[in-house]
């Protein structure tokens, strides 16, 4: 019985996940005192950040599993620990995805 000659895993290459860059520092946020402080209360929740990009919470998820939806701050060690998402993130990524209409864009081209 011939044996099938594998690769070593190490070898095996795969295409970069595309992550967004934050829009700012997601965990800090300037106070009146002009000190950082700690702010979670600033982050959305899964539900609470579909509502406001107005898609499911599964496709949510499924676009962060996959590394093409907004940033998410990850609030601890561990598959189980919570996510979150900062505003100005979403933000960022709407305006990361808007595009000019085929039309227009021949009109101007």
């Amino acid at each position: 019985m011939s044996k099938v000659a594998r690769k070593p895993v190490s070898s095996v290459t795969e295409p970069p996940i595309k992550h967004r860059k934050p829009a700012g520092s997601v965990a800090e946020h300037a106070t009146d005192s002009g000190a950082a402080q700690d702010c979670p209360e600033d982050l959305l929740d899964d539900q609470q950040a579909a509502k406001r990009l107005g898609i499911s919470k599964s496709t949510l998820r499924s676009w962060r599993c996959r590394g093409i939806g907004p940033v998410f701050v990850k609030m601890g060690p561990g598959k189980k620990a919570p996510v979150r998402y900062d505003n100005r993130d979403l933000a960022q990524f709407v305006e990361d995805g808007r595009q000019l209409p085929s039309v227009l864009a021949a009109l101007k081209g």
